[in-house]
């Protein structure tokens, strides 16, 4: 990955795409309460963002995608449940670091962007996808990133800058019980 400067400066000539379709996302607990509690917690540390830097809201492309991220999750809990969540959504500034022409213009590749953040999260280092997603935050070129899923080599997953979108995001399509949308 380049470093800070080279970086941002990189990101800058970087042309965002569009993505728009239904994303995913599981949580634990299977109550109203719990599951908007998980939606409010949108600042831990991630693949791309460390805790407290911005609101990010992790999503699969796939539901099957969604229920794996879920399930690798060092704190997933099943006694409580897992509620599985649907995001119809429109982004239109979307940094793809799918291909290999982005990631070599940013001096990363599919190992480094797929590989093990937490060891470094956990000796108080950030990861090189973190600084990679604090960048692209703090360019104010992109509201989102979809990058190659570590779990399955076909799969997406869509991280997107939750302050930086210009609507509401909002899970739909939920269980029985529940309001006809939650809001992030």
């Amino acid at each position: 990955m380049l470093k800070n400067g080279a970086l941002s400066q990189a990101l800058q000539t970087i042309a965002p795409t569009t993505w728009e379709g239904t994303a995913f996302r599981c949580v634990k607990g299977v109550s109203v309460e719990d599951v908007a509690g998980a939606l409010r917690n949108l600042t831990k540390d991630g693949r791309y963002s460390r805790e407290g830097a911005f609101r990010a809201l992790y999503l699969s492309l796939s539901p099957e995608l969604a229920k794996k991220e879920y399930r690798q999750s060092p704190s997933a809990d099943e006694v409580r449940g897992v509620t599985c969540l649907d995001f119809p959504l429109r982004v239109e500034r979307v940094l793809d670091l799918r291909g290999e022409a982005v990631q070599g213009r940013l001096g990363t590749n599919l190992q480094e962007l797929t590989g093990d953040w937490q060891v470094l999260t956990g000796r108080g280092q950030d990861a090189p996808t973190q600084r990679l997603g604090r960048a692209a935050f703090e360019s104010e070129h992109f509201d989102a990133i979809l990058s190659p899923s570590k779990l399955d080599p076909e799969g997406t997953n869509l991280l997107v800058f939750v302050d930086r979108v210009g609507a509401r995001l909002a899970a739909t399509g939920l269980p029985a019980g529940f309001p006809e949308r939650l809001e992030v």
